[in-house]
């Protein structure tokens, strides 16, 4: 934070006060309670790992590419554009206009996108297999990767990780990296972990 002037300091502490503190995003976001309201402990949430953060960034809506001071918070990405504004701008993640979220917190990254069934994903690794998954947060070594709703992408195409065919998620993904790289991993020799870090290598 000291790396901040104090007026973009004295917005940040605006901005959580309006977000939290009120119980709001701003125009068109409605949650109950402060800070640490229950609601937030909801698992309906799909930011529920992002919820304390308060980043720079930008979100893509529509043909806009909006820059500001970020909050993610009940399904909804909150932006204030100008420091100096009393209001903020809400957009919910369900709206098809809403297509890309970018954060940045303490020299980290985190890219969000639409993909073609209009969700909301993380993107944990883009090359000539792209990988997805639905785990929100800066933390890109957690057990929370392999879930119902982790995708790849190759030859411009997309699929879930899990489908009915799928006796192993690890076992799916080492396929689909041998494919799109032509290679020949075997998955009995990577645990998950050292399969991601791996993932994050190629090209």
């Amino acid at each position: 934070m000291k790396l901040y002037p104090v007026f973009i300091f004295a917005a940040l502490l605006f901005f959580v006060n309006s977000v939290y503190a009120k119980g709001g995003c701003g125009h068109g976001c409605s949650h109950g309670g402060g800070y640490a309201a229950a609601h937030y402990s909801s698992d309906d949430d799909a930011f529920k790992d992002l919820r304390k953060k308060i980043c720079t960034g930008y979100i893509v809506y529509g043909t806009d590419t909006l820059l500001g001071i970020i909050v993610c918070a009940d399904n909804a990405v909150c932006i204030k554009t100008d420091p100096g504004q009393d209001s903020t701008y809400t957009y919910k993640i369900k709206d098809s206009n809403l297509t890309a979220i970018m954060l940045y917190e303490n020299n980290q990254s985190l890219f969000m996108t639409k993909l073609n069934d209009n969700r909301l994903y993380r993107v944990f690794h883009t090359g000539k297999l792209s990988v997805y998954d639905t785990y929100f947060s800066f933390n890109y070594h957690s057990k929370e990767f392999f879930n119902q709703r982790s995708r790849v992408m190759y030859d411009s195409h997309t699929e879930k990780l899990k489908s009915f065919w799928t006796t192993s998620m690890k076992r799916k993904l080492v396929s689909d990296i041998n494919k799109a790289y032509g290679l020949a991993l075997k998955p009995k020799e990577y645990r998950k972990q050292t399969l991601l870090d791996y993932v994050s290598t190629l090209d």
